[in-house]
């Protein structure tokens, strides 16, 4: 009995993974990899949360981090809670995501957002530093905020808006209510998805969906 249970509960997990489009498993499996090597390395530090001096060791943004810095702080996390709020946050943003926007425009928009965040939040307040996958995901939240605004070409979308709309209100009053929030991190990333929802809608890109390539 314990072995067909077991069976059931891994093959649910494989179906839910499976499930995922391609670009969410490798932004997942990546931040699930850089959250196992911090537990690791700070054991039990890595669950309740890493001080400044770990995060500076594991890839922290300051103001003398190199590119390459900004590119990896974005799959590293402060602590457990805020590794499973941003990896729940981003699965549920995908189902939408995938079904509205190509491959390349999810991963780019998620990208661009969070390292912009990061790069301006280095230059602009040196003194933070700056962890986690916050700034890409405001980014896709923008962008679903902004093409939701098209009846004609996202009519899905324009249907949630009110849902995004509220999505986006609750997302930035708790940037402003938490006390370990990179608020500008997280303002620049919504503007980065925003400005991108916008060129989506200029340049008219088309709508992809990953299983029809």
């Amino acid at each position: 009995m314990n072995e067909v249970g077991s069976g059931k509960k891994k093959s649910s997990f494989t179906q839910f993974f499976t499930s995922l489009d391609t670009v969410t498993k490798v932004i997942l499996t990546l931040n699930v990899i850089a959250f196992l090597l911090l537990f690791f390395n700070y054991q039990f530090d890595a669950i309740i949360g890493l001080n400044v001096e770990q995060l500076l060791n594991v890839g922290g943004v300051t103001g003398e981090s190199p590119l390459i810095t900004i590119l990896f702080s974005m799959f590293a996390h402060h602590s457990l809670i805020h590794f499973l709020v941003n990896m729940v946050v981003l699965v549920l943003l995908s189902r939408t995501i995938h079904a509205n926007f190509s491959p390349m425009t999810y991963l780019s928009v998620y990208l661009l957002a969070g390292m912009i965040g990061n790069l301006i939040t280095r230059d602009f307040n040196p003194n933070i530093v700056s962890v986690g996958a916050s700034g890409g995901i405001y980014g896709l939240v923008g962008l679903l905020l902004i093409c939701a605004l098209s009846k004609r070409k996202y009519p899905d979308l324009n249907e949630m808006f009110m849902f995004i709309f509220i999505t986006a209100i609750i997302f930035v009053v708790g940037t402003f209510l938490s006390p370990m929030a990179n608020l500008l991190t997280h303002i620049i990333g919504f503007a980065v998805g925003c400005i991108s929802g916008f060129i989506a809608q200029i340049f008219k890109l088309e709508v992809i969906r990953e299983d029809d390539l």
